[in-house]
């Protein structure tokens, strides 16, 4: 028997065996071998060729599909005329149209010109522009075409832009130095080099996040007049020499004409950056009054009672003054302080919230006390017992006792008719309650 000789790339044929089926052996060789597919027949033909006929006209008449990843004859533009484009329309809805309009208009830049836009209150009239403040404005404004924005535009702008997701605390507070540039232009005066390096100084400490802040004070003369300026996180205060001007006037570098539910409503649970542009509003608001900002009581009963969940006493105060300022004030401009506070309540189960976050420190509850302590629940059995627990606790403080047998002889005091307790924060001395608890806590507390 012979050993086979194996060739490589050949196909191995099938060998017979000494001990194999003749019958296997005849039907393999009877077997032909196939060579590619058998021939059509010419009706086989005749078919084939009249479906690729009808396939072909079928394509040509049949709309062409759109292609899914091509761009448009607007994306294809260069980026600067996108960006030019979209800064004279100042349509934030552009950027949402396409992932690629989106890339382009994402950027430092764009996003630096729509917060000055969004938050800067020119009230110069065209005809009332030297050409100096025109260029200086520009300048800043790059790469903007700037051009005045009316107030209901200026409100519109604002709350989309507080609503986008890239509008953060920490950029709003990038731009306050060029908001100060601004606002120093706008009101007659010239930013040398030594107040723009004070401005700069003043905003990156500021952006710290501090409560606090920090102040600068410039000698300036205009028109042979010295002014003193006293520039601080959130406005300048202008006094002047002469005596046509005595009293100082104050403006703010933010105009809030909108307050975003997502930060009324404490949607990063009140983190520093977060309670630092609620702090920012809320100051620059007051300067101006609350007659053109807009806000949602819902979201910020929502926020206070996060804030308190949270146990922020730092949002949480800032909550309660916005809400005090905003909807107090609006029902005071026509009808009396005392019968306009009467109005103004807090929903009983914020100091339960606050009784059951921080049972061991009174700090929650005293902020919502300061703010209307008529809203407190009389009949509340949980309170009574906090409040009970202040006064036999043997571990707590004395001012705290003290405080327990306080806000029970408060609550058998209530409901309470004739002046309010707290105004503005402040206790009234000419009440008999009230002279307790600046026996308490003194006139520091308020």
């Amino acid at each position: 028997m012979l050993t086979p000789i194996r060739v490589r790339g050949r196909r191995k044929q099938p060998t017979a065996t000494q001990n194999g089926d003749k019958n296997t052996q005849a039907s393999a060789k009877a077997s032909p071998k196939a060579h590619g597919r058998p021939l059509m027949s010419s009706q086989s033909k005749l078919a084939s060729s009249q479906s690729k006929s009808t396939r072909r006209v079928t394509l040509l008449t049949a709309p062409r599909p759109e292609k899914k990843h091509g761009l448009s004859q607007f994306e294809r533009l260069p980026l600067e005329l996108i960006e030019r484009i979209f800064l004279y329309a100042v349509n934030v809805n552009l950027a949402r149209a396409s992932p690629m309009l989106q890339a382009v208009l994402s950027s430092e830049r764009i996003y630096r010109v729509l917060i000055l836009l969004a938050f800067w209150n020119d009230r110069q009239r065209d005809t009332d522009r030297p050409k100096k403040y025109t260029r200086d404005v520009a300048r800043i404004m790059r790469p903007l075409d700037y051009n005045p924005l009316r107030d209901g535009e200026r409100a519109a702008l604002q709350a989309t832009v507080l609503r986008c997701r890239w509008c953060t605390a920490r950029r709003i507070m990038e731009r306050m130095p060029d908001l100060m540039r601004l606002m120093v232009l706008r009101e007659g005066f010239s930013v040398d080099k030594e107040l723009d390096g004070l401005l700069e100084d003043l905003a990156m400490d500021n952006n710290k996040g501090s409560s606090e802040g920090s102040e600068i004070q410039r000698e300036i003369e205009r028109k042979d007049i010295k002014y003193s300026l006293a520039i601080n996180r959130v406005s300048m205060r202008i006094t002047s020499a002469a005596e046509t001007q005595p009293d100082p006037l104050v403006v703010p570098f933010l105009s809030v004409r909108r307050f975003p539910d997502a930060l009324l409503r404490g949607d990063r649970s009140f983190d520093q950056d977060e309670t630092f542009l609620l702090e920012t509003l809320l100051a620059a608001a007051s300067i101006e009054g609350f007659a053109s900002v807009t806000l949602s009581h819902d979201a910020l009963h929502h926020g206070i009672h996060t804030a308190l969940v949270a146990n922020n006493a730092r949002a949480l105060a800032s909550l309660l003054e916005l809400d005090q300022s905003y909807f107090r004030r609006q029902s005071s401009s026509s009808a009396t302080s005392t019968s306009s506070s009467s109005e103004y309540s807090l929903p009983a189960e914020h100091f339960r919230t606050a009784v059951r976050v921080a049972r061991s420190d009174p700090t929650l509850f005293l902020l919502l006390l300061r703010a209307n302590a008529e809203s407190v629940p009389a009949d509340d059995a949980e309170i009574t017992q906090w409040a009970m627990d202040m006064v036999e606790g043997r571990t707590v403080s004395k001012r705290k006792s003290r405080f327990g047998r306080w806000l029970l002889d408060w609550m058998m005091h209530l409901p309470r008719t004739g002046s309010i307790l707290f105004t503005s924060g402040r206790a009234n001395p000419q009440d008999e309650m009230g002279r307790r608890y600046l026996d308490i806590f003194g006139e520091s507390s308020t």
